[in-house]
């Protein structure tokens, strides 16, 4: 994995050069490629982590044909070898064993959409073609790696959205339109950001801007609805081993996260039975008699499959390593998953473990969540929403986690949909956003982003219409987000084999009544059963726990909540008496809102660490009306 930038137009709009902002991203070697065309400046960098080709060879930004096509790439290309013989068939010479050297040449002799619909992998990046006079920004299919782009005066992509701040023009100012669908959410759906005029590229979208007109369209070269594959003869044991494989190539050792759940035993059998070394596997637990007693658990699968696992238990502050985190995220994303993914990246390169594989994605595609079951019978459910929600206000406990249940269930059934699938999901109601903004007219906007995903015309049941937002959104915007971020502020690739194109294609299209036939997952778990035996079906995985209500009850968070408060920018976003109103009734115990003031004191944070400015209202007006 890698950081790519890449600028073009007048020079008057770069504000400086690369002062490393990427280099978290790839500690290993940097490059730059610059050129005038006319009065504007094409300008393209890279800081690389080496996985494969470890030598010089391997440097970017790489170049073709006189320096006519330029790349700048993150990612990896698990079938570059075979794509590679077969450019070698038809004549081309290689300097490198990279998959980098693929790509250029493989763009060069089937063009851009032939090369992706070949291609397998997790990818972003910008290719300068001063033939076609066309440049190109590629994201994969399913977002693994983020790319943001600025597109005025000037064009500008990058990796992380710090590099456009900091390397050009564009100021950090917040983009209000999306703020209530933060709240809603905990972060926002692509391609928009929080930043005003800086957006993420889509997930299997490529972006192409003229370089003589200056003209951008984009378009989706991928979605996993036009996907048809052969459900009734396809081997799904040979898709999981094909999706390892491909997974597992590396010129560095592979290690794998291993919470004890279905998805990363899965994970860690197939990748112990192909490591050429022993494989390293990361645990991260709490140093409590309950969660040892599950770690027994994983020592068995350990011994079972030869593998050394390795559980640790962070010490410092994790309050510390949130608010560091802010930098390396770039946009806000108001969800304590970060922290367990920042430290197992940080002790994968501790450990000098530089590629480690994750089971994410495995509950979207393969109905992993409870709350796939709710949607699934919710036309029954529906008759009991009285009974939630009155089971709600009548529970005895304000602090039960199972009270806010209790209260999402309910308000969802109430009115379920997809416009309302966050009510189920997170833990702002949309009255009580409203009442923040001052405003209901977020919701009309936020509905009218959800309408526009949803696909048209298709064949998919209630669940896998569902399932296809958390695709592209939850997934896409949320946790691939985090997740690319938390480990490569380590320098470390975190790669998912249940996104293995072949592979996902086959989980989504599977009817649900297959994969839910026993509880959820029910084939992945048969295929657990296949390769080792019923006793580690059982085992949940391991979590790790951030209790954010003792963090809020400290003197430090109090010190800081009440300076958020007193922030004329968070009065410029919110009512501060609704704020105000949440804090009383979380502090007085009447209510369990720590979720609630986490994500406003994420926002806060943000703020204080991008130094975001708030446009006035006139400002807001006039881009809500463009937008």
């Amino acid at each position: 994995m890698c950081g790519i930038f890449g600028y073009f137009g007048p020079a008057s709009h770069r504000t400086g050069q690369d002062s490393g902002e990427l280099s978290h991203r790839g500690p290993d070697a940097s490059g730059e490629f610059e050129r005038t065309i006319g009065d504007r400046t094409l300008w393209i960098t890279h800081d690389r982590l080496s996985i494969i080709d470890l030598s010089d060879r391997g440097r970017q930004p790489m170049t073709l044909a006189d320096d006519d096509i330029v790349l700048s790439y993150n990612g990896e290309i698990y079938n570059y070898e075979q794509l590679r013989a077969d450019l070698k068939e038809t004549g081309y010479e290689f300097t490198s064993d990279t998959d980098t050297e693929v790509i250029l040449n493989g763009y060069y002799e089937w063009g851009l959409d032939t090369l992706l619909e070949r291609v397998r992998g997790i990818f972003a990046f910008v290719i300068a073609d001063h033939q076609t006079e066309d440049l190109h920004v590629v994201r994969d299919c399913f977002g693994v790696k983020p790319v943001y782009y600025f597109d005025g005066e000037f064009f500008a992509c990058a990796s992380e959205i710090k590099a456009i701040l900091q390397r050009t023009s564009v100021d950090a100012v917040l983009n209000k339109s999306v703020l209530g669908e933060y709240l809603a959410n905990l972060w926002v759906h692509e391609p928009d950001t929080l930043f005003k005029d800086i957006y993420k590229l889509e997930s299997g979208h490529y972006l192409t801007h003229d370089l003589t007109t200056g003209d951008t369209e984009t378009t989706e070269y991928w979605n996993i609805l036009d996907a048809t594959p052969d459900i009734a003869t396809t081997d799904l044991d040979e898709l999981i081993e094909q999706a390892m494989e491909r997974n597992m190539v590396s010129d560095v050792p592979v290690g794998v996260y291993l919470s004890g759940g279905i998805d990363s035993s899965i994970i860690t059998y197939h990748a112990a039975q192909s490591a050429d070394d022993s494989l390293l596997a990361l645990n991260l637990r709490n140093e409590t008699d309950k969660e040892f007693d599950e770690f027994a658990n994983l020592q068995r699968l350990g011994d079972r499959l030869n593998i050394d696992i390795e559980s640790f238990d962070p010490t410092e502050s994790m309050l510390d390593i949130y608010e560091e985190m802010i930098y390396y995220l770039d946009e806000p994303i108001a969800d304590p998953a970060i922290i367990p993914a920042y430290l197992l990246a940080r002790e994968a390169n501790e450990r000098g473990i530089k590629v480690m594989l994750s089971g994410m994605g495995a509950d979207e595609l393969w109905a992993g969540y409870t709350r796939y079951k709710i949607i699934q019978h919710q036309s029954l459910g529906r008759l009991g929403a009285p009974l939630f929600n009155g089971a709600y206000k009548a529970w005895p406990s304000r602090q039960s986690d199972f009270r806010q249940k209790l209260r999402r269930v309910g308000t969802y059934l109430s009115n379920p949909g997809p416009n309302s699938y966050f009510s189920l999901m997170y833990y702002f109601d949309s009255e009580t956003v409203s009442r923040l903004l001052k405003s209901d007219s977020w919701r009309e906007d936020y509905e009218a982003k959800i309408e526009a995903m949803l696909p048209t015309g298709s064949q998919l049941d209630r669940v896998q219409q569902f399932q296809y937002l958390d695709l592209k959104g939850f997934l896409g915007s949320h946790n691939l987000i985090y997740a690319d971020k938390a480990s490569m502020a380590n320098g470390v690739e975190v790669r998912v084999p249940y996104l293995d194109r072949d592979l996902a294609e086959f989980a989504f299209h599977l009817p649900t009544d297959e994969k839910t036939r026993d509880g959820l997952k029910t084939p992945l778990k048969e295929h657990l059963r296949s390769i080792l035996d019923g006793e580690f079906v059982k085992h949940d995985k391991q979590g790790f726990a951030f209790p954010i209500e003792d963090y809020l009850s400290s003197s430090r968070m109090h010190d800081q909540l009440e300076t958020m408060v007193l922030d004329d920018r968070m009065s410029a976003c919110f009512d501060i008496d609704v704020i105000k109103e949440q804090l009383e009734a979380h502090f007085a115990g009447e209510e369990n809102y720590s979720m609630r003031i986490w994500v406003l004191y994420t926002f806060w944070l943000w703020l204080e660490e991008f130094n975001v400015s708030i446009p006035s209202k006139s400002e807001s007006k006039a881009i809500s009306q463009t937008s």
